[in-house]
């Protein structure tokens, strides 16, 4: 399923740098018209303006909402709502199964599922807590693109509203910034529903928490508008990329949990357990619904499954060798 939404993309963010430049060089332009004008207050020429905005605008760039949405999609595809229903049923009819059964070796067959239950589910919740990671990333990396859109094109009316004289040359703009997207998506999820959520979802869920700061435009001068810009951008900047900071802790404590937990399940099975073992016995995995005559039945098969095998080579036509290739009927030998 392809992105859809309505960021402002490369393209948009190439072109509102180019109206900054064009908006600076103008208010600078109309400073040097007045002898008297102090433009020490300005940073540079409007190519050294221009050159310092598209290094600072990686900040945002670096995180591309395209590539999240592909990325958290892999993800869906390999282990989504389908996928994890097959797991667990599968599981569970093996579960089910494996209650008809006693012995030792049946026993610890039923620990070992147990452990594989354990594994996905810690699986599971890892990769949960590794999605609310990405979906964070995405509606950050989309926000910041729009509150510094925002904020460019308010300061772009405040410096023009200046340069023409007009008593509305200041202004107080309301911008969103990235603090507590983190928690927002977090907690819109809880329960584990990331997968089935989705990227869009999760940002309609969290589309009103995210935090705002007051961005006063605007001055007695124009280096005091153009400062007014600087320091805006600071802020959303600075909040931004906290919280990409805070999304990158979140992930890579999922890795250190990964990195550091134990793994029963893969535990060497007993060797009771395995059908082409000395030790395999039926008494170690038998139903007790069966006559009393099954076990020795089992252990003749089993007798000539080993003759069947002679040594490396495995036949494919005796009956324990149909029945473990998924036979439904026992052939006569």
């Amino acid at each position: 399923m392809a992105e859809q939404s309505q960021w402002p993309d490369d393209n948009l963010i190439a072109d509102l740098i180019y109206r900054l430049r064009s908006e600076y060089a103008a208010l600078v332009a109309h400073e040097m018209m007045d002898p008297d004008s102090d433009l020490s207050g300005f940073p540079g020429t409007p190519m050294d303006v221009d050159t310092r905005i598209w290094i600072d605008i990686i900040d945002y760039l670096v995180l591309s909402p395209p590539k999240i949405w592909d990325a958290f999609n892999g993800f869906v595809v390999a282990g989504g709502e389908h996928h994890n229903t097959t797991v667990e049923g599968l599981l569970g009819e093996t579960e089910a199964s494996l209650s008809e059964w006693d012995g030792s070796a049946a026993e610890a067959f039923g620990v070992h599922l147990s452990n594989v239950r354990g594994f996905l589910d810690g699986q599971r919740r890892h990769v949960d807590q590794l999605l609310i990671g990405y979906a964070s990333a995405y509606k950050l990396a989309v926000q910041a693109r729009e509150s510094w859109k925002s904020l460019v094109e308010e300061w772009i009316e405040v410096s023009q509203q200046y340069r023409l004289d007009d008593d509305e040359r200041r202004r107080a703009v309301r911008i969103k910034v990235g603090a507590g997207i983190l928690a927002a998506v977090a907690g819109a999820v809880t329960g584990g529903t990331a997968l089935a959520a989705g990227l869009g979802a999760m940002g309609a869920l969290t589309g009103a928490a995210a935090e705002e700061i007051t961005a006063d435009l605007g001055g007695d001068s124009g280096a005091d508008v153009w400062q007014s810009y600087e320091r805006a951008y600071r802020r959303l900047a600075d909040s931004n990329l906290g919280e990409m900071e805070n999304i990158r802790r979140h992930v890579q404590a999922q890795l250190d949990e990964v990195s550091a937990e134990a793994v029963p399940m893969y535990e060497p099975l007993p060797s009771s357990t395995d059908v082409d073992s000395p030790d395999f016995r039926y008494e170690r995995f038998f139903h007790g619904d069966r006559e009393s005559g099954f076990s020795r039945d089992v252990d003749g098969e089993r007798t000539k499954y080993v003759a069947e095998k002679g040594g490396s080579a495995i036949r494919n036509d005796g009956p324990i060798a149909w029945t473990l290739s998924g036979g439904d009927v026992i052939k006569d030998a």
